[in-house]
């Protein structure tokens, strides 16, 4: 008996270390404006999110389909919060589509987490093949965990390992890691008992194929038997997709009429509410635009020069590559047809050397992400899909 209570005490003290809070004490129900004070004016999307709070009683699941740029990141971010507050569920998990996208998030949640508390220490993992080696998770010092830490969001070396990493309270990674939760894995059950109890974020849902649909489909019934909180955002899927979903977590839920798109579809107490809403565009919050599409022969010399006439007046131009291969073989005809070095030319794919990939991703982030450019500038990225999913970018053609 006094053996007992002195390992609980001990374990106790252990988990304090560790920063892990007790069950909901990390998560407070806050206003939309006071998590994100720089929004003064939210996308109809954010706006409806305020909107159904009331709804997030219980446990549950929300799809939100909606195009890119209409603000599904800070509504999940939202939701996720003062769910976790409403239902006692305490941590996140946000499971991203690459390597890249879980890097950039990974930052993203970090600043959040600050300016959300500062005052509380939480703990933030990383969490895919090479975490280990990204700077930004290096930054997170271990020592910050233990004694007075000047950064509110930290990372404990016990949750960095492979295995236990989903049992850190918040983390951020690749799906492939909560994939190994439900698959005949070694100490598979550890992963599953990491994301009990917690909200998960699946983000990219429309570009998973067939085979990790079906995984997925298996992991969202284990979550809804652990009691797990899940936020699924999409481009848009179709209606037997989002069927298989909702089934897969409610037990038999089937969504009666889908409404128009964008739309968010919550799932509790096993009944299924569709809510819709306008796009930014529609509501005159961003300028609509015109797209065109031009059929090219797949000849490279033709691609490329057509790529550097578009860019000569300045401006961003992306050619996304099926294989890594044919990336290449763009750049090097590009390379060959650019001697002057006019216009700057990029590569970038998954099978760059990781220090390499690491920097051609931050260079990336910087040169086409958010923020002002010279309206000059000429510049040319040649990729893979990995620039299609998450990241925030933009181009011009």
């Amino acid at each position: 008996e006094e053996y007992l209570g002195l390992s609980k005490k001990r374990a106790k003290e252990a988990l304090t270390r560790l920063n892990w809070p007790e069950s909901g004490s990390f998560h407070s129900s806050k206003s939309f404006y006071e998590m994100f004070p720089n929004i003064t004016r939210p996308f109809p999307l954010q706006s409806k999110a305020m909107e159904v709070l009331p709804e997030f009683e219980g446990q549950g699941m929300v799809v939100i389909e909606a195009p890119m740029g209409e603000g599904k990141t800070e509504s999940a971010l939202f939701l996720m919060e003062n769910w976790n507050d409403r239902t006692g569920n305490s941590g996140s998990y946000l499971a991203l589509p690459t390597m890249a996208t879980a890097n950039q998030m990974f930052q993203r949640l970090h600043r959040f987490f600050i300016d959300l508390s500062p005052e509380e220490t939480r703990n933030l993992v990383l969490l895919h093949g090479h975490a280990v080696l990204s700077n930004v998770h290096q930054s997170l010092d271990v020592t910050r965990t233990l004694g007075d830490s000047e950064d509110p969001v930290a990372l404990s070396e016990w949750f960095t390992y492979k295995k236990r990493g989903l049992l850190s309270p918040f983390g951020v990674g690749t799906i492939d890691q909560t994939f190994l939760a439900v698959m005949p894995t070694k100490h598979f059950f550890v992963r599953l008992f990491g994301l009990a109890g917690k909200t998960v974020v699946f983000d990219e849902v429309h570009a998973y194929d067939v085979y990790m649909s079906e995984i997925l489909e298996r992991e969202l019934a284990w979550l809804s038997a652990l009691g797990t909180n899940v936020i699924l955002l999409s481009a848009t899927l179709p209606k037997e997709r989002l069927d298989r979903l909702l089934r897969a977590y409610g037990q038999g839920s089937i969504v009666g009429e889908r409404g128009t798109y964008p739309r968010m579809t919550i799932l509790a107490q096993g009944q299924t509410k569709v809510h819709q809403f306008q796009s930014a565009a529609d509501a005159g919050m961003r300028r609509s635009m015109d797209l065109s599409i031009d059929w090219l022969p797949d000849d490279l010399e033709i691609i490329a020069r057509r790529a550097l006439d578009e860019v000569k007046g300045g401006g961003n131009l992306a050619i996304i590559c099926n294989t890594v291969a044919y990336a290449q073989s763009i750049y090097l005809k590009l390379m060959s047809m650019n001697s002057g070095g006019e216009v700057e030319l990029s590569l970038f794919h998954a099978r760059f050397p990781f220090d390499e990939r690491s920097r051609r991703e931050r260079h990336t982030l910087l040169a086409f992400g958010k923020g002002e450019r010279s309206p000059d500038v000429k510049r040319i990225m040649v990729a893979t899909q990995v620039v299609e999913q998450s990241l925030d970018l933009d181009f011009d053609i």
